[in-house]
């Protein structure tokens, strides 16, 4: 089981163990609980595939590796300790920006890319610098998509940390703290209905 897959069931695991300390907060009226803003979106019919760096959901493996090979030639990506990374930039509080040294992986369900994860990793590996990024990357988020439709927090998990949900037509895009990093997801929610099922 890879870390993209751990880090899914372990937010799985935080939405449905949470004990009365956790604050779920609905921002939508697209529904009432994720799995109903979920199906709510999937009726709409509305398609979200763009992702980030010219990934898409529904693109092959061979096309993900030539969109790595061609991101790496141009310099956007490099290896590092035989993973591919990038630098994802984010605004402080101080109106600068600062660079997040971030991996991804994608996983792909009848040659077809669905899921896509990025692991934003801090200077300085602590709970504290890893809520840093996440209110960060949240922040950065927001700018784009406005206020998520889901908002979880467990102090159970991190006391500072909170979990932001978006679900955009068939786009699904969580952002959560890992132990060592920030988390950000993104989810053809069509494709995993079809795979559940």
């Amino acid at each position: 089981m890879n870390i993209h897959n751990i880090s899914l069931l372990l937010l799985l695991f935080t939405i449905l163990s949470c004990d009365t300390k956790s604050k779920f907060k609905i921002n939508t009226d697209k529904g009432d609980t994720l799995r109903d803003i979920i199906e709510n979106e999937l009726k709409t019919g509305v398609r979200f595939d763009t992702i980030v760096l010219g990934f898409t959901f529904g693109m092959s493996k061979d096309s993900y590796n030539k969109r790595i090979e061609k991101l790496i030639d141009e310099g956007t990506l490099y290896i590092k300790d035989e993973f591919v990374y990038y630098d994802m930039y984010v605004d402080t509080e101080k109106g600068t920006s600062e660079k997040y040294e971030s991996s991804f992986n994608a996983e792909f369900h009848n040659n077809k890319l669905y899921q896509f994860g990025i692991a934003m990793e801090p200077k300085q590996i602590n709970y504290d610098n890893i809520a840093l990024a996440n209110d960060r990357a949240q922040i950065k988020y927001r700018k784009k998509y406005g206020s998520p439709d889901l908002e979880i927090h467990d102090p159970k998990t991190h006391e500072s940390c909170y979990s932001h949900i978006w679900v955009n037509g068939n786009r699904k895009i969580t952002i959560l703290c890992g132990n060592s990093d920030n988390r950000i997801f993104y989810a053809d929610t069509k494709v995993l209905k079809e795979i559940n099922n």
